[in-house]
């Protein structure tokens, strides 16, 4: 409710909805950029809120509202500047952003090319005397059969018990 928009064409090339009030500015009082950034500033959506009524719960605001906001407007210049130090934020923001998003891709990718590296032996200097891995998993595999489930399952339960005492 209330969100601004920053049309860059002809006005008559537009349809606009009921939901919609275009706002006409003087641009040699106040740059549309200018007004579109402060449009989503806290100063503007706190006068946004305080005027919403609802109707079939419905939030909207209307242009006797919308005239009654105060908009800090200073003097071309200083919106010019402060203009061109918001889009260098913007541009280091999405340079950060870009630098987060490959950083995330190679973080993701990172579990699997350790495992790899570990599977390859890779991780730690190999001890030549360590027990080749093939060999480790058939000697893991045979216990591990060894200990699966068998028919005699509950008498070796009964067989971890200590003795009692007589």
């Amino acid at each position: 409710m209330g969100r601004g928009g920053l049309v860059n064409c002809d006005p008559d090339e537009v349809a606009y909805p009921d939901t919609l009030i275009r706002i006409r500015i003087k641009p040699e009082v106040i740059s549309p950029y200018f007004l579109s950034l402060v449009w989503d500033s806290e100063i503007v959506r706190e006068q946004v809120r305080n005027s919403a009524h609802t109707s079939a719960g419905i939030h909207k605001i209307n242009q006797k509202a919308i005239k009654s906001y105060v908009i800090p407007v200073p003097p071309t210049k200083e919106q010019e500047e402060i203009i061109f130090r918001v889009k260098k934020l913007f541009k280091v923001a999405d340079e950060i952003e870009e630098r987060y998003k490959k950083a995330q891709a190679f973080v993701d990718k990172l579990p699997q090319s350790i495992l790899a590296k570990a599977f390859r032996g890779q991780l730690v200097p190999q001890d030549p005397t360590d027990e080749p891995a093939a060999a480790l998993l058939e000697r893991i595999q045979t216990e591990r059969n060894a200990s699966a489930y068998s028919p005699h399952f509950g008498t070796e339960l009964h067989q971890l018990r200590p003795p009692l005492k007589t």
